[in-house]
């Protein structure tokens, strides 16, 4: 704007506020004597100050800090002014409020509703201008700053915004040298237990508990009443499900390709298991189990609270090793050609939680690489509705990426975490000994949801010789003493495992976008 019409705008402003300042003055004096002449001064330098402030082009600029302790001592310096007229931390209509407090005589309460609502319409008047067009841009001129609002105001205005930190990892694989170990293990301590698994999941166990959602995947089903069996017809001691509640985790998805294994009764006690640990954990307890379907139950999306927000897990697989559904089984899993019923769990599931994760069991075994089929599925099922997708069945790692679905979000895909707790004798291969657990952040505010903070941590199943005590630890805590004693190299000659070989393959497989390295 020109300077020159700024000063004419200041001048007639002033004119017109003295004529009408001197016809209050005149009724005021009648009814409550003489104002004193210093708060016309005041008041004076106060307007001047606010429309010059509104109508002059200026830079933002933050307050001083000692402008403002020397105001709160009592001197009289001015600091410099931002935008939208704070100086010292108060407007120019906050500080001419304060001066009419100070100086104004007090008025009888209808004298006060008159000059409150006069006060409205001018203040009125002064958002309008402050809020309108600038004359040069076009745009609208930002607004006073104000300081960041609390959490506790934020809650009580409806404006939460809460964090759900996530974990997931792969296949706990439980073949005979691990369920034969805890059993020893349980028989030496002298405890009341048939098997002692604790120890394999002891030293991950305190970062599991540090996150609020922790999903693993249950290769193998699990229960109280079925013999122990490894490789091909898998049976597990339902005592490695506890040490899995003890440690920490809290979603267990049970689709994989071994979920047919024992036929109809392994799904059946593999149920009730499930049932009585989800029992005995109590709704405090917060388990969630997912991708066995009791017939008919297809619509009932599994879904976890947590702070509020609520999570739904689906789970899908390729297949379950040719072995179809047993007619007179009580439950089922969904099989990844089965698109319409996926989707519409995936619909369901979005319309009853805040955010969806989807977990497919498929690729294939030890290939690093995942397949074009992978790819094209995650891109449909991230089109479908899904926020997360977790990978898993080839028992070895494979990459990962950031897909963009039909609507625009972002999904991140794990295509594979690999192996978590194993000790594969029947095919002994070092990368099946190295997983990854994936770290994410869903955060809720009112725009939404969004996943966040993405990383891809190196873990790894360590063992001695003949196996011993094999165990699930996090990179960042193994050395290369421990990669030299490793059970691949001693056992099996894999001279090349150690330390480094850990690294490169990952980086070379993962690359290093999403990768946590130590």
């Amino acid at each position: 704007m020109d300077p020159h019409l700024i000063r004419e705008r200041q001048e007639f402003i002033l004119e017109t506020y003295i004529f009408d300042n001197e016809k209050k003055t005149k009724e005021t004096k009648k009814r409550a004597g003489r104002v004193p002449a210093r708060l016309f001064g005041v008041l004076l330098l106060l307007l001047i100050f606010v429309f010059a402030a509104g109508c002059a082009k200026t830079e933002t600029v933050h307050a001083d800090p000692s402008v403002i302790r020397d105001e709160k001592a009592g001197a009289a310096e001015a600091g410099p002014a931002d935008r939208g007229g704070r100086q010292g931390g108060k407007t120019g209509m906050e500080a001419l409020g304060t001066a009419l407090k100070e100086e104004a005589p007090e008025d009888s309460p209808d004298e006060s509703s008159e000059k409150a609502a006069d006060a409205s319409s001018e203040n009125a008047a002064l958002v309008s201008s402050d809020s309108s067009p600038d004359e040069e841009s076009g745009q609208n001129r930002p607004e006073a700053q104000t300081a960041e609002t609390p959490a506790e105001e934020m809650q009580d205005r409806g404006e939460e915004s809460t964090e759900v930190t996530f974990t997931a990892v792969g296949d706990n694989l439980i073949n005979e040298v691990l369920y034969e170990q805890a059993a020893q293990r349980a028989e030496n301590s002298g405890e009341d237990r048939e098997y002692d698994f604790a120890p394999c999941y002891a030293e991950i166990s305190p970062f599991i508990r540090e996150h609020d959602v922790n999903w693993i995947d249950i290769e193998t089903l699990m229960t109280d009443t079925l013999e122990p069996s490894g490789y091909p017809g898998f049976s597990t001691p339902g005592d490695s499900g506890r040490a899995l509640i003890d440690a920490g985790w809290n979603v267990f998805s049970l689709c994989s390709n071994h979920t047919y294994d024992q036929g109809t009764e392994g799904i059946r006690q593999s149920l009730a298991f499930w049932k009585t640990m989800q029992e005995e954990a109590g709704p405090a307890g917060g388990i969630c189990c997912t991708g066995l379907w009791e017939n008919g139950s297809e619509e009932d999306i599994p879904v976890l609270t947590c702070k509020g927000r609520k999570l739904a897990f689906l789970t899908y697989t390729y297949g379950t090793n040719d072995i179809e559904t047993p007619p007179d089984s009580p439950a089922h899993v969904i099989y990844l050609e089965e698109e319409e019923l996926m989707a519409r769990q995936i619909e369901l599931a979005r319309e009853q939680a805040d955010a969806v994760i989807v977990s497919l069991h498929w690729g294939e075994e030890y290939n690093h690489e995942e397949t074009e089929d992978q790819r094209a599925l995650a891109q449909r099922v991230a089109d479908m509705g899904a926020d997360l997708i977790i990978g898993g069945h080839p028992h070895v790692v494979e990459g990962a990426e950031m897909l963009t679905a039909a609507d625009g979000r972002k999904v991140f895909c794990a295509y594979s975490l690999g192996n978590f707790l194993c000790a594969q004798n029947a095919m002994p291969n070092p990368d099946a000994m190295i997983g990854l657990l994936l770290s994410c952040t869903f955060r809720f505010t009112e725009e939404g949801m969004t996943v966040e903070d993405h990383a891809l941590i190196p873990i790894l199943s360590d063992y001695g010789e003949e196996y011993a005590d094999d165990h699930v630890v996090l990179y960042s805590d193994y050395s290369q003493e421990e990669a030299l004693a490793h059970g691949m190299r001693t056992m099996y000659g894999f001279t090349e495992f150690d330390y480094d070989y850990v690294r490169d393959m990952l980086t070379a497989v993962v690359g290093e976008e999403y990768l946590k390295l130590p």
